[in-house]
């Protein structure tokens, strides 16, 4: 028996109709929103890095701004190994 492209599985057969719910995988995603939907909600919580308008009032280029922000990170990945050595070493 096949429901719009739905086949029974064998438990269901071996047990016989009726005997069971609905198993169907498609069940588990109905209820989810589409990835369409998921990411625009994303948008609309996340609040916007103001990268531009900084770039703007201080006259840097893309570039430079991220070569700023890459820096930043890799002091901060340069701390934290330290810190975790100090740890260690305690």
């Amino acid at each position: 028996m096949e429901v719009l492209g739905r086949q029974r599985c064998k438990v269901e057969e071996e047990l016989g109709k009726g005997g069971v719910q609905e198993s169907s995988t498609h069940n588990l995603f109905d209820r989810m929103p589409s990835q369409h939907k998921v990411f625009k909600d994303d948008e609309r919580i996340a609040e916007p890095v103001p990268i531009k308008s900084t770039m703007n009032k201080e006259g840097i280029s893309m570039d430079e701004a991220l070569d700023r922000i890459l820096e930043r990170f890799e002091l901060m990945e340069a701390n934290r190994r330290q810190e975790e050595k100090f740890n260690q070493i305690l």
